[in-house]
């Protein structure tokens, strides 16, 4: 080879041109880390695509809505790391990714829109996806960026569930006024009638005269309900201290002849476990919280007609006092689960008013507590019961709580 020498003005161009690149790149990779740590601390979760669909980025947040880590994503189907389906149809949803790419737009989420995890877990999501494109303004691939709306779906539907209570109420107040008239005036009758052929020993008589005043006393319990709903039964003024793990013994144990005696008749086993832990007390009344768990504790057996297995289990949480109660039933199905407290919804039949877990939810919220239900269908149901701890010592005027 001959080596040629450079003249001293070569020389210096090219080690300016070396020096220029060296620069551009330098700022390239500072841009690029800097658009990196900015994906990576955004509030919402970010997945990058190529023009394929295969993942090219993923921010943490995404990481842990979809289970999957980077490194593992990274060239996999979006379709695959990104799994959506429709919450109430369950089919599957195109990705907005592929979308975007297909129609040169950005794309917004359908309504009802749930990640599927790669464990199996289900977050609702909403955003939309949007296309990627280079400096000269072609399309190189798309960008999803979404996040986790359950806290948001979850305050909506107590909104939901107050307004109906709103309109409930105005109802309810009027017919509980006149159908307690209307009872009152049906047992009086029976109860006369009763009286008068109590000699006479027609037993045909009396027989349609029990029935007349177990309907009406049905009746009266169905109203009691209502007004329940739209005055609350019991005012706080009148509340004391109470325990729930007591209240959890007394529920199990006056309930024993359902769960326990009326099960076996039937040839099924039903057992109540039971996990009590060290808990504050809570203001409350006993005797309200009692027929609160009472109701959960039948509302188990039903959905055990073969038997299974009960927990109540109580633990203390930041300034609360918890109760869970967990069975091995049917589970409730997706599509009812966000119905299950509303006044009048029932899956009993006509024999059932509706109003159970209802006023349930009523003598909770009159507590300023919480109830709440996780279920998957066939694999059972945990309700929880969240009531604010009451730690200090009671007043001269408040008395101890006595269920």
């Amino acid at each position: 080879y001959v080596i040629k020498p450079l003249e001293r003005r070569e020389l210096r161009g090219s080690i300016e041109v070396a020096l220029q690149r060296n620069k551009t790149e330098s700022k390239l990779r500072k841009k690029e880390e800097s658009l990196t740590t900015i994906l990576k601390s955004i509030g919402g979760a970010v997945i990058a695509t190529d023009i394929r669909g295969s993942v090219t980025f993923m921010n943490p947040l995404a990481e842990v809505l979809t289970g999957w880590k980077q490194e593992d994503a990274l060239g996999k189907d979006s379709r695959e790391v990104f799994n959506i389906v429709n919450e109430k149809t369950r089919a599957s949803i195109e990705n907005p990714a592929t979308k975007a790419i297909r129609e040169d737009a950005i794309v917004e989420f359908e309504h009802g829109t749930l990640l599927i995890a790669k464990d199996g877990t289900e977050t609702p999501i909403l955003d939309s996806a949007a296309p990627l494109r280079d400096h000269k303004g072609n399309i190189t691939g798309a960008v999803l960026v979404f996040r986790d709306i359950t806290k948001h779906k979850k305050a909506e539907e107590v909104l939901i569930r107050s307004e109906k209570f709103e309109a409930l109420e105005e109802m309810a107040a009027g017919v509980a006024h006149d159908f307690n008239n209307l009872l009152a005036i049906i047992l009086l009758n029976a109860h006369l009638l009763e009286k008068g052929l109590k000699p006479y020993k027609v037993e045909e008589f009396k027989k349609s005269l029990e029935r007349i005043m177990q309907a009406s006393y049905e009746g009266g319990e169905t109203v009691r309900k209502l007004q329940y709903l739209t005055e609350g039964e019991v005012s706080r003024g009148n509340f004391t201290r109470v325990d729930l793990n007591e209240v959890a013994r007394q529920a199990i144990a006056s309930t024993s002849s359902r769960w326990k005696d009326e099960a076996e008749a039937k040839g099924a086993t039903i057992r109540i476990k039971e996990e009590l832990g060290k808990l504050p007390l809570a203001l409350g009344s006993a005797p309200q919280l009692t027929s609160v768990l009472t109701h959960l504790i039948f509302n188990a057996v039903e959905a055990m007609p073969e038997g299974g297995d009960i927990t109540v289990r109580t633990e203390a949480k930041e300034n609360e006092a918890l109760l869970h109660l967990t069975d091995s039933g049917k589970g409730i199905p997706r599509e009812i689960k966000h119905r299950i407290f509303d006044p009048f919804f029932t899956t009993k039949g006509p024999k059932a008013s509706g109003l159970g877990l209802s006023v349930c939810h009523a003598i909770i919220d009159h507590h300023q507590g919480r109830i709440e239900v996780e279920s998957t269908e066939g694999k059972g149901a945990t309700f929880t019961i969240s009531i604010p701890a009451q730690p200090e010592a009671p007043s001269k005027k408040e008395k101890l709580n006595d269920s």
